[in-house]
């Protein structure tokens, strides 16, 4: 899963302008809690997804497995 974190508000480059509909690892992480094994990582990289979604992005990244 690849979505916006609560960082992204800073880039105005795509996502939600709402805090609370953004994502941090500790809300994932409680979320993810079944999961065997899970990595979360929040990084910043170019996002080239169409007229409103581009430029340099905050997101987190999440890869688990059941």
């Amino acid at each position: 899963m690849e979505a916006y974190h609560k960082d992204q508000l800073q880039y105005k480059t795509g996502g939600s302008q709402s805090a609370e509909l953004l994502y941090c690892s500790e809300e994932l992480g409680s979320d993810f809690l079944e999961f065997k094994t899970i990595s979360i990582e929040t990084t910043i990289r170019e996002i080239k997804e169409g007229e409103f979604h581009k430029g340099t992005s905050a997101v987190i990244q999440v890869v688990a497995n059941k």
